[in-house]
C-alpha cells in the first residue's frame, strides 16, 4: 500500500514474528525518509543494513539515518542540541553545521543534522520512543561502544 500509516510498527513486528520460524532472513525494504515507513521497516529488525543508490535524494536519506546514529555517538540529543551547538569539538561543529559545508555537499542546509536531532532526537531517542514501549531491548542495536553494532562513519 502507498499509505504508510496503513500498517503500524506493532503489526510489522507481528508479521515478521509469524515468518521467523520458516525463514532464516526476512528482508524489508524501507521507503525514503525517516518517517513512518522507515519506523515500520526497522521495528522488527534484528539488524539494519543501509543500502542506497548514487542518486542525490537517496544519499540524503541514507545520511539522515547515519546522522541519527552519529548524534547518539557524539552525545547529542534533542534535550541538549542547542547547548552543544556551541561546542569546540570539531566533530560536533561539523554535525551542527557550525563549520564545514557538509550540508552544501549533500544539497541541504548546513544545519540539516542539527534540525533532525532537535525535532526527532538521536537514534537512541527514536528507539526508546518507538520500540522500547513494545518491550524491545537495544541489544545489537546499541552503539558499538556499548556492545552493539550501530556505528556511524564520521561525517566529513
Amino acid at each position: 500500500t502507498r499509505d504508510k500509516t496503513a500498517v503500524s510498527p506493532e503489526q510489522m513486528i507481528e508479521i515478521t514474528d509469524q515468518l521467523r520460524p520458516d525463514f532464516d532472513f526476512v528482508l524489508i525494504d524501507s521507503p525514503a525518509g525517516i518517517e513512518r515507513g522507515y519506523q515500520n521497516a526497522v521495528a522488527p529488525a534484528d539488524r539494519v543494513i543501509i543500502v542506497t543508490t548514487p542518486e542525490v535524494s537517496a544519499v540524503r536519506d541514507a545520511d539522515r539515518i547515519v546522522g541519527l546514529v552519529e548524534a547518539e555517538e557524539q552525545g547529542l540529543a534533542s534535550s541538549n542540541i542547542d547547548q552543544m551547538a556551541g561546542s569546540k569539538n570539531p566533530g560536533v561543529q561539523r554535525f551542527v553545521g557550525a563549520s564545514g559545508e557538509l550540508g552544501k555537499m549533500l544539497g541541504l542546509d548546513d544545519k540539516w543534522a542539527f534540525n533532525i536531532v532537535k525535532q526527532v532526537g538521536n537514534y537512541g531517542e527514536s528507539f526508546d520512543r518507538n520500540l522500547k514501549p513494545l518491550g524491545f531491548d537495544r541489544g545489537i542495536n546499541a552503539l558499538w561502544t556499548k556492545g552493539g553494532l550501530m556505528y556511524a562513519p564520521p561525517m566529513r
